[in-house]
């Protein structure tokens, strides 16, 4: 509780000389109101009040308490009005960052603009094609043309800019048409036409001086078809457009390979993990997996528990097994051989994160509630195995593997029931297979906060009995650059 609301409680009580009309003004419970007084009566160390059942009366220490608050009240109440009356106005200095080609176009009539009604506020452009640190660098606006992944920012969409990789056609063709005929190619999204590409003179973020409208024909620039970052199989499927700026936009059709390609899941650098062991440590840890498929009616969620096998392959492989009932299985029977693309999540550790955690809240109050997790996404193709054989050596690992992480003195065995209502319940259900293709980690621990903030976190977790504060403390230990 903050000591100048512990006060003006008190001095509330005092000048109407009860609990309850104080309550009423104050809009809380006479008990909230007595807890107050009592709180700040244990912090000073004083008595305050003379409480009797039909009035309160104050002791020498509550009147001189009192008296001598009167100019702190007056003092905060002006603090309050002068700072509203700031917060109702914009004023103070600005700092803006933007990338250099930004100065080219329309930011500084655009900034012109915005200081006209508001004279009382400064701004400082910074031009630069750096990634700003906007905390270590004290920029309070930073525009950008990438992807923001920090966490830790506020970020609004303005608008959508479309950018181009200029140049004729035919010298475009001449460049690149060998490469482009012998592997798929990436367009850089920035607006760069090929005599300043040459050079190396380019910039990211619309910095090639040849790309302003006026400059643009001077070096018969024109803008290429293919120039959002595409994945293509070649451009010599392209076209161009006569004028600058006007281009229609093509999507010409990704390749299979490059689609497979993208990322499927947002994973920030700071959340990364790719170590094979510590991958395959939470699968084996954690083997309920949720196997998402695609069927006839769209998409398909599962909860199978799965053995993984690292040594199969180059990749490994999942092994399992789901109720002939499934529709998973009975959607696909009539092709059980043909292998589909699936993808299995494997949940590890995982707990909400309070901001009240981080010695660094009460500093700058500048943190919000998070949640920390482990997961594992495992992509790879699928296949069925209706065979009895081969359910029954799946149906045995499986019971081997939990019975002896369950422990007791006997593990139950498949022997240990009759044969014929085990030979019964495999009838009921099909082996699943599942080759590994790809194997995407993310661990969000608070990697990206300071080491005080992550291990109070961590230590406040341990204390809930949250494995993942476990987890938050060890991340970096076995890592070979830590």
């Amino acid at each position: 509780m903050d000591t100048l609301d512990l006060l003006r409680t008190f001095r509330d009580v005092a000048e109407h000389g009860s609990f309850s009309r104080a309550a009423t003004r104050l809009g809380m419970s006479k008990a909230t109101v007595s807890k107050y007084v009592a709180e700040l009566e244990k912090r000073l160390g004083v008595r305050l009040l003379n409480r009797s059942t039909r009035a309160v009366g104050l002791t020498d220490a509550g009147a001189l308490l009192l008296k001598r608050s009167v100019p702190v009240m007056e003092m905060m109440a002006l603090i309050r009005a002068e700072i509203q009356e700031h917060a109702s106005r914009p004023t103070g200095r600005l700092r803006i960052s933007a990338p250099h080609g930004m100065g080219q176009g329309n930011l500084p009539k655009l900034l012109a603009q915005f200081l006209r009604p508001y004279p009382e506020v400064g701004i400082s452009l910074h031009l630069t094609n750096r990634v700003v640190d906007m905390a270590e660098e004290a920029i309070d606006v930073a525009l950008r043309f990438s992807p923001i992944v920090d966490d830790n920012l506020i970020v609004r969409r303005l608008k959508q800019v479309n950018r181009s990789t200029c140049h004729s056609r035919a010298a475009w063709i001449r460049q690149n048409r060998r490469r482009c005929s012998r592997s798929r190619c990436r367009v850089s999204a920035s607006s760069t036409c090929l005599r300043c590409w040459r050079n190396r003179t380019s910039m990211p973020g619309n910095s090639c001086p040849c790309y302003r409208p006026a400059r643009a024909a001077t070096f018969g620039c024109r803008p290429l078809i293919c120039s959002v970052a595409t994945t293509a199989p070649r451009f010599a499927r392209c076209s161009t457009s006569s004028k600058p700026g006007s281009a229609k936009t093509h999507a010409p059709s990704a390749d299979r390979r490059a689609l497979q390609e993208r990322p499927t899941m947002y994973v920030p650098p700071w959340f990364a993990e790719a170590r094979p062991e510590v991958l395959h440590a939470l699968i084996t840890g954690h083997p309920l997996g949720t196997l998402v498929t695609h069927g006839p009616d769209g998409l398909d969620a599962n909860h199978i528990p799965f053995e993984f096998e690292a040594g199969f392959g180059s990749g490994g492989r999942l092994i399992g097994h789901v109720a002939r009932a499934n529709p998973v299985w009975s959607d696909a029977k009539d092709n059980a051989a043909e292998k589909r693309d699936v993808l299995v999540v494997f949940q590890g550790p995982e707990a909400y994160v309070s901001p009240n955690w981080y010695p660094s809240k009460h500093e700058t109050h500048r943190q919000v509630p998070t949640w920390n997790y482990q997961v594992v996404h495992v992509h790879g193709q699928m296949i069925f195995h209706d065979d009895e054989k081969y359910v029954r050596g799946v149906v045995a690992r499986l019971t081997r593997t939990h019975e002896s992480q369950a422990g007791g003195d006997k593990p139950w065995r498949m022997t240990d029931s009759a044969p014929d209502y085990i030979d019964g319940m495999l009838k009921n259900i099909v082996g699943v297979e599942i080759v590994v293709t790809k194997m995407t980690g993310k661990f969000k621990l608070s990697q990206n906060r300071e080491a005080r903030d992550k291990t109070n976190a961590a230590q406040q977790l341990l204390e809930r009995g949250k494995a993942v504060g476990r987890s938050m403390l060890d991340i970096d230990k076995d890592r070979p650059d830590a």
